[in-house]
């Protein structure tokens, strides 16, 4: 037997599916205490809802609730749910159908592969197949057959969350984080530094055709940054994953093994090469000579300088190769 919801309007004269299922070894009816509804309370329990597009989530728990009168089923106990490759473990959830989702104020686990995250509540929409996690935190995979080899630069094979306040993945991919977030992106080589990103909200941009690896990673508000170039604030960084190039924009400030402190407006930054571009540069300490700050034979012996404006510096390989600008 089984125990189905539809949605309240028909889009065509065709048979109407049904937007949930419900199926269980055992029925039983009774009466809710809190409203006076009538209710079938099953063990066992099995339910597979239907997206717009088709797409079933399938749903196991030890028992629950089926209220036809308000369109909501309460599946309690070991509950599973499972979309695609993507699982989540909770120990409750509520579909409403009326909205089309599944949602849990509870602790959820959600695992998909290598990925593995923890969240304090979880949301999901069939129909838009967005799944909201709220305080989550733990680490997404970002390996796959098109991930980049290990002696590219941009390899980085999980970003490890240690702090986000709303996560939202859309069909399996991690759209974005907000109300304050701290990520490290996580390289190929285990002896490699993880870069450590900050902000108020991260965004994650894909390409259709890739769909382990974001494209892009845009940081805004708060931002700051440890990684190859040296420690950056800022008010918003844009990393491009592709290209292996990160730019920061509005109120920077930082520090690099090279320069003591520096400000700019802006700064262009190539992680593969160690070239930059820094836009009304104000710098402090700036190292002369090798990298490592030694002078170089037949050098004068200055050991920094200090920039105190130029509206354009580049830089490779961590020495200021021009200036220009006012």
């Amino acid at each position: 037997t089984k125990l189905r919801f539809f949605r309240d309007v028909l889009e065509s004269d065709q048979p109407q599916k049904p937007s949930f299922e419900l199926l269980a070894d055992r029925f039983a009816m009774t009466v809710d205490q809190t409203t006076g509804d009538n209710v079938y309370v099953v063990e066992k329990a099995t339910a597979v809802a239907y997206g717009k597009d088709g797409t079933e989530t399938r749903f196991e728990a030890d028992g629950g609730t089926f209220n036809d009168t308000t369109k909501t089923t309460q599946l309690r106990g070991h509950v599973v749910c499972t979309t695609g490759t993507q699982r989540v473990e909770m120990q409750d959830v509520i579909w409403t159908n009326e909205t089309m989702t599944a949602a849990t104020q509870n602790p959820v686990v959600v695992s998909d592969g290598d990925t593995k995250l923890q969240a304090a509540s979880m949301e999901y929409n069939t129909d838009t197949r967005a799944l909201s996690l709220h305080s989550l935190s733990g680490a997404v995979s970002l390996a796959g057959p098109q991930a980049a080899d290990a002696a590219d630069g941009g390899s980085f094979q999980f970003i490890d969350i240690t702090k986000g306040g709303l996560g939202e993945f859309v069909d399996g991919q991690l759209k974005h984080i907000d109300d304050g977030v701290a990520i490290a992106l996580r390289p190929a080589d285990p002896n490699a530094k993880p870069m450590q990103l900050e902000a108020k909200k991260i965004v994650f941009g894909w390409d259709a055709e890739q769909r382990t690896k974001p494209k892009s990673i845009a940081l805004d508000g708060g931002v700051s940054v440890d990684g190859p170039q040296g420690l950056i604030t800022a008010s918003a960084a844009d990393l491009n994953l592709a290209e292996n190039s990160i730019e920061f924009s509005g109120n920077v400030h930082g520090k690099s093994d090279s320069i003591e402190s520096f400000d700019a407006e802006r700064i262009n930054y190539d992680m593969k090469s160690g070239d930059s571009e820094m836009i009304g540069l104000v710098a402090r300490g700036i190292k002369l000579g090798a990298p490592g700050g030694e002078a170089k034979s037949g050098a004068a012996d200055f050991s920094s300088m200090n920039i105190e404006r130029a509206g354009r510096v580049v830089s490779s390989g961590g020495q200021v190769k021009t200036m220009s600008g006012g």
